[in-house]
């Protein structure tokens, strides 16, 4: 994919963009803290396969108090990337406000570099007091799979996929898709 720069009038390339160093960049300062798999139900078509990723600010590196989440949403031909926008934008303020206590905003961008065959999009928290694991298990994360009727499928605190040696035996050996290779990725940084 490359970027254009805005020159007026007209645009010109100024390069390929690498997802995967994109997603470097944006995460160093950040700490990870957790991420979760989740199915968006389809009545009547395979459900949507999904990933959220939820971090905060290095230590020391911001004075704001926010989470960052991003949703990244395997959309395999274009009759899905609605399905996924459209779940993702009931995820817009007030609704997040309403359903988590000490939220006091929230910004959602969506279609941060995806392509045809996945969504991507992010979220910024800010936040009133500190961050912790009951606040994320309790509160946040129902909240997300509630208003934006995900089913979630599985839980991984950083810590636990940091000890990781390797991907689980059902995870394939060359990721088919975004999502799988963020997945990938995610267990197998150090």
């Amino acid at each position: 994919m490359e970027k254009i720069k805005d020159t007026g009038n007209r645009q010109e390339p100024q390069g390929v963009i690498d997802l995967r160093q994109e997603l470097i960049d944006l995460y160093a300062g950040e700490q990870m803290l957790a991420f979760f798999e989740f199915a968006l139900e389809r009545p009547g078509n395979e459900a949507l396969s999904g990933m959220c990723r939820i971090a905060q600010p290095k230590p020391h590196s911001s004075t704001l108090r926010y989470l960052s989440l991003i949703f990244l949403v395997d959309t395999p031909d274009s009759a899905t990337r609605p399905v996924a926008q459209k779940a993702l934008a009931r995820l817009e303020a007030s609704a997040l406000k309403t359903a988590v206590p000490g939220m006091t905003d929230n910004a959602l961008i969506s279609s941060l570099h995806s392509s045809i065959e996945s969504y991507i999009a992010q979220t910024d928290l800010l936040l009133e007091g500190e961050v912790n694991e009951a606040f994320i298990t309790t509160q946040l994360i129902p909240a997300i799979a509630r208003i934006a009727q995900l089913h979630l499928t599985h839980v991984e605190w950083w810590e636990e996929s940091r000890s990781l040696a390797a991907p689980p035996a059902d995870m394939p050996s060359a990721p088919s898709s975004l999502l799988a290779t963020v997945r990938d990725w995610f267990r197998r940084m150090p």
